[in-house]
């Protein structure tokens, strides 16, 4: 989580590798998925746009997806059906809680971490955190950069596609098939099975020609001995 009191510090800040230019080559075949809330969508929107607009520099827009819903709570569900539907290296969540006088922010942040953290280990993909957490809505609108403040998007957009490339890099022997992995394997069985029916009722004919004309030798045999 990125939680900010006065003044804002992001906790983000040890993955910048300036803002020029990343130090690392980009996989063409690299893929990034957003998701983002609509809770607090002047905040959430800047930060989001910072990050698209980043990313693509490096990479180009159809290789970004994005989910959008309707609150914070929603993301963890989101990232794992964006990383098992559209085949994406890493996503980055962003969202906003304000701080309120109750512990519900506190209680929602901690469920919203733990289930983004199981999205990750469970399906091998890295799910980047920008979520931020504020005590006011003044500090959150400085750390997206619109009350003079400095907008977190570009180091965001560089952590996801840091952490895409490691995935890339190093593939997990026990990651889950892809659903393009699954179709092509489903449809090898297929058409495997079709070849064997096949192959079978081949057989079923030539048998059953094979008997057939066993039977007319067997009629003429016994017709001759009459």
């Amino acid at each position: 989580m990125i939680e900010n009191s006065s003044p804002p510090v992001s906790s983000v800040s040890s993955v910048r590798v300036g803002i020029s230019d990343l130090a690392f080559d980009i996989p063409p075949t690299m893929k990034v998925g957003i998701v983002k809330e609509k809770g607090n969508q002047t905040i959430v929107d800047a930060i989001a746009d910072a990050a698209n607009k980043e990313m693509t520099k490096y990479i180009p827009p159809e290789s970004i997806e994005t989910f959008v819903v309707p609150g914070s709570f929603d993301i963890p569900f989101a990232c794992q059906l964006l990383v098992e539907t559209k085949n994406v290296d890493a996503v980055l969540c962003i969202g906003c809680l304000i701080k309120g006088e109750t512990m519900q922010e506190q209680y929602m942040s901690g469920s919203i971490l733990q289930g983004i953290k199981k999205v990750s280990l469970k399906t091998g993909v890295p799910i980047i955190n920008g979520i931020l957490i504020c005590q006011t809505e003044e500090i959150a609108k400085e750390t997206a950069g619109l009350d003079g403040g400095h907008n977190q998007g570009t180091e965001l957009a560089h952590h996801t596609l840091q952490m895409a490339k490691l995935k890339i890099d190093n593939p997990s022997p026990h990651s889950q098939p892809t659903s393009a992995e699954l179709s092509t394997v489903i449809n090898s069985l297929l058409q495997q099975q079709e070849e064997e029916d096949n192959n079978w009722n081949n057989v079923k004919f030539i048998t059953g020609a094979i008997v057939g004309y066993g039977m007319q030798l067997l009629l003429l045999w016994l017709s001759g001995k009459k």
